[in-house]
């Protein structure tokens, strides 16, 4: 149920539906009422006009038997034809997920921990809302990364994963948690690729990060000329590569 105080003239529909038409009316208290379904966004359109001084005008609803109260503000909402929402007129971040117009509300606006700053769940991540019995909406939400979906989410960007490899099987460089393991080097990964992980090669020094290159050594043969040729796995020249004399060799 719904009442409106004004000087002069007033009309509210809500979800299409006339609830109160005085347009030309003296009286300065109008009355209404509709029913509406818990956790549903009903369009709301008022109207209303002062002709002779100062416009005013108040928007109260109740439920039940229970005493007018002003319509709150928190439970007023962007209209989807203005901004392609519906968004809440306050910003996000209450704790409670309103599955019309978020997909996660972690109780803070901040973005980067899986939960964005409009209350969207972010690239790599997956948000549990739990929701209790005597809330209308679930939330807060709890926001974790996302291993084995090929994306390593480190802490710049919220999360606390050392590699991703796209998959969540362990022994194989990038552990079923998404932690290096020994004796293993992954790299490549970011928060949209995946990681590559190798054994390390026996020279590979944990504490300084320095890494031995083997090279393969190949013989190319002419009727004119016999070079020796270095060159690493890879197919590139090292750097202690240098030319002289019209053969490479070593430095």
């Amino acid at each position: 149920s719904s009442s409106l105080t004004s000087q002069e003239g007033v009309r509210l529909y809500v979800g299409g539906t006339s609830i109160i038409d005085s347009w030309h009316s003296s009286a300065t208290e109008f009355t209404g009422s509709t029913y509406l379904t818990i956790s549903d966004l009903y369009q709301l359109d008022l109207s209303y006009k002062e002709m002779t001084g100062q416009a005013r005008m108040r928007l109260f609803w109740k439920r039940d038997e229970l005493d007018y109260t002003i319509l709150p503000s928190d439970q007023l909402y962007h209209s989807p034809s203005l901004l392609g929402g519906p968004w809440q007129l306050n910003p996000c971040g209450d704790g409670f997920v309103n599955p019309l117009y978020e997909t996660c509300d972690d109780s803070n606006t901040q973005a980067s921990d899986g939960c964005s700053s409009t209350c969207q769940i972010e690239q790599g991540f997956q948000c549990v809302s739990p929701h209790p019995k005597k809330q209308v909406h679930a939330g807060p939400s709890m926001c974790n990364t996302i291993c084995g979906d090929g994306r390593r989410i480190e802490a710049q960007d919220g999360g606390q994963e050392q590699c991703d490899d796209s998959n969540s099987v362990s022994s194989d460089g990038c552990s079923s948690t998404c932690t290096l393991e020994a004796s293993y080097v992954c790299i490549g990964g970011s928060s949209s690729t995946r990681d590559v992980c190798q054994v390390l090669a026996p020279g590979f020094n944990v504490s300084n990060g320095t890494l031995h290159s083997d090279y393969v050594i190949v013989n190319i043969s002419s009727s004119t000329e016999k070079s020796t040729v270095f060159t690493n796995t890879n197919g590139l020249q090292p750097p202690s590569i240098t030319s002289k004399n019209g053969s490479i060799a070593s430095s």
